[in-house]
């Protein structure tokens, strides 16, 4: 087999850390939040850290390759502007030096490679690799953007800070987990890649997917007000350009309508229009002047006090001269305002090209007609005009007259245009940037208003906009551009804080991940040292869990064996009782029944044995219901009475706390409960002595604290001879039978059993003794509630089927909710309380079939179903007669002021917010059912 050549191995190593780079780059790059340049998370950074750790400085050169590969990528090329040659180099070149300054610093200063014994400081390497080592690309990057213009100068310090906070997490976080699969093949293996390297990604991914979210959300939210701005700033400048043919409309009525316009009529008419439209430069009316007029208008005009009135020509060069010799003039006779517009009054406005062409054409059309931009004598040399011209119909002329020779003359407007955009607020705020365009001419776009280098600057990106409009002939074009100053003002400071969280939050997992393989590799090294110490110990150890394995082996056969011959003690039991052939009498049917019951509950018992290792993993099932401890005592005072009777010990009937209370009712499962009691009392009958007695007593304590219903204590008292305090330690370990094994069958396990499947149900086992003064065990367990209660006393057989079915006559809820987990919540915190009947949907549509099919007492509505929102469904119901009267409890996670009180004026009855307080929740329905109903 061929040896590859170094050469080909490092082209090959370095093509692949270029293309990882690079694409690392275009996905960390969508993480960049909208009012910055920099990616919060930039991965690159830590893979060329982390391949250049591993594999040294020959790979450098891909490095710097990756990066200019990223930069063409995303398109930076097009914030670089005259700087586009040497930005790339420049961000790429201080990409590949912070590589180098960050594995320098590591191998420096964070002991790299680890002699063999010695410590791996991982959280002194993430801190040289990240916040340390990732300060020069920064500082490169930022310049060069604010060297080209890209950023301003009061957003150098905000970008930097992304940058580098982006290049520290990269390195933090994306290095580690690289540098784990390369150590794998390397002399200096960190840790397992399933122990970190599956967790970190699955971390990094998912918060990436959140940061982009954010991001994504923060873009939709900068357009949208950036559009605002936009048709706002559209409509403010195209509506003041709109006032300027409306002015000339009513010049042209002004005309139409009179006789004889005078100059002061004239003036009194423009001034407000003037005053109103920033843009207009003069308002101005040009009589028409037929070949040979000229000197009676002139005549004419100095007679209405203008003395120095007369007809000229103004030549391209400035300089007035006389009219050229024409079949007519258009010389302007009155122009408002006088005095800024005086060296115009008797201009011959066709000796312009450009307004002769627009004068022509607003006669042939009969509307008004806008010029091309050019100087307009009255202003500044640099500033641009445009005029307005609309012809006005001599309305003395013949029908027939064609419309060139029954023109009266014609109105006009100059326009302003650096005043464009005077008293706009986005153009005082500096934050929007406006350009306003003579597109006419294909091919030539002439500016109107806006910064003299407008019209060469690129409109693209997502914060520009291009609006195109006819004006008076003319295609203008409107070009609105954020710049700089509008991202910094639009910044959400909130959405990079969390950004910036969420990735400390996941490096700090990564570092804890870390150090916790660190910690365990010194702690393998401190076992091995102490292994001759602790080899004793370990021996010890394992004999002993040799003899529990053994005693559970022991009891797993014992219980199998003992399958055989109760199976026929049942069998034959049961035909003793049910054979008709030889009949028993009441007294021998009843005795069988006891045989029966007790060959049934000591098969329960068998199981349960082998339910211990169950209990002790959490896997033993229970099902918890109302259950009748006076009840319950009675039958197992049944089935020890024989053993009792033979030892005269007397088993005495249980009393209640205070005397003359009612049942009491307990939430357990009722065979467990009967196991537990049957324990006790079987203990206290077994370990008392001949003659002695046990006494039961029931009580209930804490009534109206923890879950509401306080708690029932179970206590079994005997009079035999107690246990010491030595003893009391040992009595709930496993098979320890205290020394008595002689005197008392058993096993030695039923307390420990008790103890842990009372603990499984919520209750506990307490126990009080003394040497030679008996023992009292108390078993306390959680009361079920009243109502559950009184259905369990009414016949003890049948507690829990009446649990079951109680809900028959009780008040029906409805709960339309998508979410199963909340839908299951609702009904387990409606179980432990007043019986209900709960019904869930899981849609809109199928909550409305329910209602209609079968009116319920109370609807518990959520508000953000999958097909339609709550409040809809709320005002459909409403609006209904036949369901209007329903009650409506909303549960909603939206916790606003403003939901709240749609809903509530909606026609909810109440509104609650998730997480719910359970108890507040189930006092709201009974609440809203005793409102309906009348009553509780």
């Amino acid at each position: 087999m061929h040896r590859i050549p170094p050469l080909v191995r490092w082209l090959a190593a370095s093509a692949a850390l270029a293309l990882a780079y690079a694409s690392a780059g275009v996905l960390s790059n969508e993480l960049t939040l909208p009012t910055g340049f920099a990616s919060p998370m930039f991965a690159p950074a830590g893979i060329a850290a982390a391949v250049v750790l591993f594999h040294g400085w020959r790979m450098l050169p891909a490095v710097f390759v990756g990066c200019l590969l990223f930069l063409d990528w995303v398109g930076a090329q097009a914030v670089y502007g005259a700087g586009a040659i040497f930005a790339p180099a420049a961000m790429a070149a201080g990409a590949t030096i912070q590589a180098w300054f960050a594995v320098w610093l590591v191998r420096r200063y964070g002991r790299f490679p680890s002699t063999p014994g010695s410590d791996r400081p991982a959280l002194r390497r993430i801190l040289l690799a990240g916040p340390a080592g990732s300060v020069i690309s920064p500082t490169t990057g930022v310049l060069t953007l604010y060297l080209v213009g890209a950023i301003g100068a009061n957003d150098l310090a905000f970008n930097w800070l992304t940058w580098w906070i982006g290049d520290t997490f990269g390195s933090a976080l994306v290095g580690p987990v690289l540098a784990v699969m390369l150590s794998r093949r390397s002399s200096d293996r960190i840790r397992p890649i399933a122990n970190f390297v599956l967790p970190m990604v699955v971390a990094i991914v998912m918060l990436g997917l959140a940061i982009a979210e954010i991001g994504r959300r923060d873009r939709l939210q900068l357009q949208s007000a950036f559009d605002r701005e936009v048709l706002f700033t559209a409509n403010s400048v195209f509506d003041r350009f709109d006032s300027v043919l409306l002015a000339l409309e009513a010049l042209n009525g002004l005309f139409t309508a009179s006789e004889q316009v005078t100059r002061q009529e004239f003036a009194r008419f423009a001034d407000p229009w003037i005053f109103a439209v920033p843009t207009i430069q003069a308002i101005g009316w040009s009589q028409r002047i037929r070949e040979g007029g000229i000197e009676a208008h002139e005549r004419a005009m100095r007679d209405e006090e203008e003395p120095d009135y007369r007809v000229f020509d103004r030549l391209p060069n400035g300089s007035v001269v006389p009219p050229a010799p024409a079949g007519e003039y258009f010389a302007i006779t009155y122009v408002s305002p006088a005095r800024s517009n005086a060296s115009v009054l008797g201009l011959n406005q066709l000796a312009s090209e450009v307004t002769r062409e627009t004068i022509l054409r607003a006669r042939r059309t009969g509307t008004a007609q806008a010029s091309a931009p050019f100087h307009l004598v009255q202003l500044a040399p640099n500033d641009l005009g445009v005029v307005v011209y609309r012809a006005l119909a001599d309305p003395k002329a013949a029908p027939a007259t064609p419309a060139p020779d029954a023109t009266l003359g014609i109105v006009f407007v100059s326009l302003r245009l650096r005043d464009t955009f005077e008293r706009l607020p986005v153009a005082a705020s500096g934050l929007i940037e406006l350009c306003l365009l003579d597109v006419s001419t294909q091919g030539l776009a002439q500016r109107l208003a806006g910064a003299p280098d407008c019209p060469a600057r690129p409109v693209a990106g997502p914060l520009s906009r291009v609006i195109d409009r006819s004006f008076a002939g003319r295609h203008w074009q409107l070009r609105i551009a954020a710049n700089p100053a509008y991202i910094v003002s639009a910044r959400d400071w909130g959405s990079w804080t969390l950004s910036v969280l969420g990735l400390l939050g996941v490096t700090m997992l990564g570092v804890f991940l870390l150090m916790q393989f660190d910690r365990q590799r010194r702690f393998q090294q401190e076992v091995e040292t102490r292994t001759r110490e602790l080899a004793r110990e370990i021996r010890e150890r394992e004999a002993a869990e040799s003899a529990n394995r053994a005693k559970g082996e022991f009891l797993s056969r014992m219980s199998h064996e003992l399958r055989t011959p109760l199976n026929s003690v049942l069998g034959f039991a049961q035909l003793l009782a049910t054979d008709p052939s030889a009949p028993l009498s009441g007294t021998q049917l009843e005795r069988v029944r006891l045989i029966e019951k007790a060959g049934w509950h000591l098969l329960d018992m068998i199981d349960e044995v082998l339910d211990l290792a169950r209990i002790e993993a959490g896997a033993m099932k229970l099902a918890i219901a109302p259950v009748d401890v006076g009840h319950l005592l009675d039958e197992c005072r049944s089935l020890l009475a024989v053993e009792a009777t033979q030892r005269r010990i007397v088993i005495e009937p249980a009393t209640f706390v205070p005397a003359g209370a009612l049942p009491a009712t307990v939430l357990a499962d009722s065979t467990r409960l009967r196991q537990i009691l049957l324990n006790l009392l079987g203990n206290a009958v077994k370990y008392n002595r001949d003659g002695g007695s046990v006494s039961l007593k029931i009580a209930r304590q804490g009534d109206g604290v923890g879950n509401g219903n306080g708690e029932v204590a179970v206590s079994v008292v005997d009079t035999g001879p107690g246990l010491s305090a030595d003893e009391l330690e040992r009595l709930f370990v496993p098979f320890d039978r205290l020394g008595r094994e002689k005197n008392s069958p058993g096993t030695g396990i039923g307390l420990v059993i008790s103890r842990q499947l009372a603990e499984s149900m919520g209750g506990r086992l307490e126990v009080h003794s003394e040497p030679q003064r008996g023992s009292t065990f108390t078993l306390v367990m959680p009361a079920a509630p009243a109502r559950i209660a009184a259905q369990a006393s009414m016949n003890p057989s049948t507690a829990q089927a009446a649990a079951r079915n109680g809900s028959e006559g009780a008040h029906r809820i409805l709960c339309i909710e998508d979410n199963s987990i909340n839908a299951a919540l609702f009904r387990d915190a409606l179980a432990l309380r007043e019986a209900y009947s709960l019904e869930t949907c899981a849609t809109a549509a199928e909550g409305l079939a329910a209602l209609r099919a079968r009116p319920p007492d109370l609807l518990v509505l959520d508000l953000n179903l999958p097909d339609r929102h709550g409040l809809e469904l709320l005002a459909e119901l409403k609006a209904d007669p036949a369901l209007a009267g329903i009650p409506v409890l909303v549960v909603s996670a939206d916790a606003t002021g403003a939901t709240r009180e749609r809903a509530l004026a909606a026609g909810a009855g109440a509104f609650l917010t998730k997480p719910l307080d359970l108890a507040d929740f189930a006092h709201c329905i009974e609440a809203m059912i005793a409102g309906r109903t009348g009553g509780a």
